[in-house]
C-alpha cells in the first residue's frame, strides 16, 4: 500500500500528518506543538514498543522538518502499533479515509476554516455533547457541555475536529487555573461535527 505520509507539502503541515500529530497526542495525552515534543514522543514510543523511530525521523513525519520522500514501512508499523492498530496497512486506511473527508470537508474542520465568533459542536459516545465558540488563534470557549468533564466557559486550544478521531483540547482553563489537557472521544472518535 502507498504510503500517504509521502504527501507533504513544502510549505506547511499535510492535512495527514496533522491527523497522525493528533491521533499521537490523543494516544499519549501529550501535546505536540514543536519540535522538541518529538523528543518526548519517541521516548514515549521506545518505553512502550521498546523500539522506535529517531527524534528526527518523528520531525520529519509531523512535519517540524522537510521531507519529500516516503517514510520507511518500518517507521510507520511502530507508529501503526503505538496506535495500536494491527500494522502499517490498517494505518495507512484510517489516514486514507481521513483524506478523503480532507478533500471533501465532510470529516475534518480546521481553523483556518473558522472566523472569530463561529460556534461548533461536537458529538461523542455514549451520549456526549460540547459546544464551543472559537476565540481566534486555535482558542476555544465552551458553551455548552452534555455529559462532557468540559464545563461551559473552559477555555481550551484545539487545532483540528475531525470525525472519527479523538478530540485533544490542550491547556483547558477553568476559572483561571490551568487543567492540563483533555481528550474527548478516545474510543471511536467523534461522532459528528456541525458548524
Amino acid at each position: 500500500m502507498d504510503n500517504i505520509m509521502q504527501e507533504m507539502p513544502r510549505n506547511g503541515v499535510s492535512p495527514q500528518a496533522s491527523t497522525l500529530r493528533s491521533l499521537l497526542e490523543a494516544r499519549s495525552g501529550h501535546s505536540m506543538q514543536s519540535a522538541a515534543d518529538c523528543e518526548w514522543m519517541a521516548m514515549d514510543i521506545k518505553s512502550k514498543l521498546h523500539d522506535g523511530p529517531s527524534v528526527n525521523t518523528l520531525k520529519r513525519l509531523l512535519g517540524f522538518l522537510p521531507y519529500d520522500k516516503q517514510h520507511r514501512d518500518s517507521t510507520m508499523s511502530f507508529i501503526a502499533h503505538y496506535l495500536g492498530y494491527k500494522n502499517n496497512t490498517e494505518l495507512q486506511q484510517a489516514l486514507t479515509k481521513c483524506a478523503s473527508d480532507f478533500g471533501t470537508n465532510d470529516g475534518v474542520l480546521e481553523n483556518s476554516q473558522l472566523e472569530t465568533g463561529d460556534h461548533v459542536e461536537i458529538a461523542y459516545q455514549p451520549d456526549r455533547t460540547i459546544t464551543f465558540k472559537y476565540e481566534g488563534d486555535d482558542r476555544f470557549l465552551v458553551t455548552q457541555s452534555i455529559n462532557s468533564q468540559l464545563q461551559p466557559d473552559d477555555e481550551v486550544v484545539i487545532r483540528q475536529f475531525a470525525i472519527g478521531f479523538p478530540l485533544l483540547a490542550d491547556n483547558v482553563v477553568r476559572n483561571g487555573k490551568s487543567l492540563g489537557s483533555y481528550t474527548a472521544g478516545k474510543i471511536g472518535g467523534l461522532t459528528s461535527i456541525k458548524h
